[in-house]
C-alpha cells in the first residue's frame, strides 16, 4: 500500500504550529495536531484505543518569543546570502582601504570574554560535524527507535494490535535547523529524514488473519519540537512525510491489504509522534544539552562588577581621526553583556552557517577622546564619560568541509552614543564627533569582533 501525502508547508522553512488539539503524551510534554493534517477525517472507525490520558490546551507562556512564534519561525534560511556576505566583504575592504583603523584588544577583558565564548559555541557544533562525518544532531537520536504498542479499531467489531516495532534510519537524518535563546527558555530544532521504515508484529481479531509481520517505510520525513532548557514543556508537531509504503504479512507470509486502512488512519499516527517525540528527546542530551550549558555558563576571566574593557579605538577616515579608550563598561553585568542567541543552518552537506547575537547593554565607560582634522595637532578631552544603552551584534560565521576557519560577518546595532564633552575640545571639533562619533564606534566594533573571531578560529584551529 501507497500513501501519498503533500507537505508542502512542512517543507518549507519554518512549521505552521497553529492547533486544534494537544494531549498530554507520557505526563511530559504536549502534542499538536494540525488543521490541514495528513490524517483524513472522513472516517472515524480508525483509532487508537483511548488511554486515561487526559487532554488540555497547554500554557506556552516562555515559549512565546518575538522571534519565534507560532505561525512563522526564526528565518533560519535568511541567516546570511550570498549578496549580503559578498556586499559586507566589499564594503569592509572599502573601508580597511580608504581608513586606517587600528584596534587594540589588550586587557581588553569583556571584548575577550565574548569571542571566547562565540568561539567555543561555534566548536561545539564543528566538534561534532567532524566527529560524526557532518552527521551533527543526529547521533543523539535514538536508532532503532522502539515504537510504543498500539490497539487500533480496524473496524466497529474489530480491533489491531500493533507491537514489537522498531524504527530504523533516524541517525541518517539531517539538523536542518536550530535556535536558542536562553533568556525565553527557548530552543528549536527541526530535522529532516530521507527514509524511516518501521518494523513490527501485528495480532487481530479479523477472521481472515490473526497475526502476522509489517513494514512501513516513510519517505521525506520532517520533524520540528520547540522546547524550553528544562525538561516538561515543549511544543512538538508530530512529524510529516510526502509518501509512506507497507507491506503486511500474514502468518502463511502471504500479503495483505486488510490492514491499509488502521495503519493509514491511526498508526502512521502514532510513527509520526514517536520521531517527534525522539526529536523532543534529543534536545535534552549530546550535541544540544552541551550548547545550552555553554551559552549560558558565565562568561570566562570576567567577574560581575569588575570594569572590563571591550578595546580601544584609533579610526581615521578621509581628513578626520578619532582614537577612543576603555570602550566597554565600568561595572560588568554578565546578565547585560552576554550572548543573546544562537542559530545554525544546514546549507548542504558540506556547509553550515551559525548566528550568534551579542548582546552589550547598559555600556557605560570612561575614557579620553582624542580628535585631530587635516593632520593637525590632536586635542585630546580628558576622561569623558559615555553611555551607550543597548548594542547588538549580530555575527554570522559560514564553515564549508569543516574548515573551522570560514567566512565572518559581523553586523552591529546600537543606540546613539551619548557623552558629555569638557572644554578640552574645541566648538568645531565637537561638531565633527557628533556627526561621525557613532559610526565611528559601529563600524569599529564589527572590525573588533571580525579580527578577534578571526583569530580564534584561524590561528587556533587545530
Amino acid at each position: 500500500m501507497k500513501i501519498t501525502l503533500t507537505i508542502a508547508s512542512v517543507l518549507l522553512a519554518f512549521a505552521v504550529l497553529e492547533a486544534t488539539a494537544a494531549s498530554k503524551y507520557a505526563g511530559t510534554w504536549n502534542f499538536f495536531t494540525n488543521e490541514n493534517s495528513n490524517e483524513d477525517s472522513d472516517s472515524q472507525e480508525y483509532n487508537v484505543v483511548p488511554s486515561n490520558q487526559d487532554y488540555y490546551r497547554p500554557s506556552l507562556n516562555n515559549l512565546n518569543d518575538k522571534s519565534v512564534n507560532s505561525n512563522n519561525y526564526y528565518r533560519y534560511s535568511n541567516l546570511l546570502n550570498s549578496n549580503e556576505q559578498s556586499e559586507y566583504d566589499n564594503e569592509r575592504e572599502t573601508y580597511k582601504r580608504n581608513n586606517r583603523v587600528t584596534i587594540d584588544d589588550r586587557n581588553a577583558v569583556l571584548g575577550n570574554a565574548l569571542a571566547d565564548k562565540v568561539f567555543a559555541l561555534d566548536k561545539i557544533v564543528h566538534e561534532q560535524r567532524r566527529q560524526e562525518n557532518n552527521n551533527v544532531g543526529a547521533v543523539d537520536l535514538q536508532d532503532p527507535l522502539a515504537v510504543a504498542n498500539v490497539a487500533v479499531k480496524s473496524s466497529k467489531k474489530n480491533v489491531v494490535q500493533f507491537y514489537n516495532a522498531q524504527m530504523t534510519n533516524l541517525r541518517t537524518g539531517d539538523l536542518e535547523y536550530m535556535y536558542i535563546k536562553p533568556e525565553a527558555d527557548l530552543v528549536y530544532v527541526e530535522y529532516s529524514f530521507d527514509q524511516l521504515r518501521t518494523k513490527g508484529a501485528y495480532k487481530s481479531d479479523l477472521p481472515q488473519t490473526n497475526a502476522g509481520e509489517f513494514t512501513i517505510a516513510m519517505d521525506n520525513v520532517r520533524s520540528n519540537v520547540t522546547a524550553s532548557f528544562g525538561a516538561g514543556k515543549a511544543i512538538i508537531v508530530p512529524a510529516a512525510y510526502e509518501n509512506a509504503e507497507s507491506t503486511v504479512l500474514t502468518e502463511q507470509n502471504t500479503e495483505t491489504t486488510l490492514l491499509d486502512g488502521a495503519i493509514k488512519k491511526a498508526f502512521i499516527r502514532q510513527l509520526n509522534q514517536a520521531v517527534s517525540a525522539e526529536v523532543y528527546n534529543s534536545t535534552h542530551k549530546g550535541l544540544l544539552s552541551q550548547l545550552k550549558a555553554e551559552i549560558t555558563a558565565p562568561l570566562r576571566s570576567v567577574n560581575a562588577g569588575q570594569k572590563a574593557k571591550l578595546y580601544d579605538m584609533r579610526w581615521t577616515e578621509r581628513d578626520l581621526t578619532i582614537e577612543l579608550t576603555d570602550i566597554g563598561t565600568k561595572f560588568v553585568d554578565q546578565t547585560a553583556q552576554r550572548i543573546g542567541s544562537m542559530a545554525y543552518v544546514r546549507t548542504n552537506a558540506g556547509t553550515y552557517k551559525t548566528k550568534y547575537t551579542v548582546v552589550l547593554d547598559h555600556l557605560k565607560w570612561t575614557g579620553d577622546l582624542t580628535i585631530s582634522e587635516n593632520g593637525q595637532r590632536a586635542t585630546t578631552a580628558r576622561s569623558v564619560q559615555f553611555n551607550i544603552n543597548n548594542a547588538n551584534v549580530e555575527i554570522v560565521l559560514t564553515n564549508t568541509d569543516n574548515r573551522l576557519c570560514g567566512t565572518i560577518y559581523a553586523n552591529a546595532e546600537l543606540d546613539n552614543v551619548e557623552y558629555t564633552l569638557n572644554k578640552d575640545l574645541p566648538i568645531s571639533l565637537q561638531s565633527r564627533v557628533e556627526r561621525d562619533l557613532a559610526r565611528f564606534v559601529k563600524h569599529s566594533l564589527e572590525e573588533y569582533m571580525h579580527k578577534s573571531l578571526e583569530q580564534r578560529l584561524c590561528d587556533r584551529q587545530n
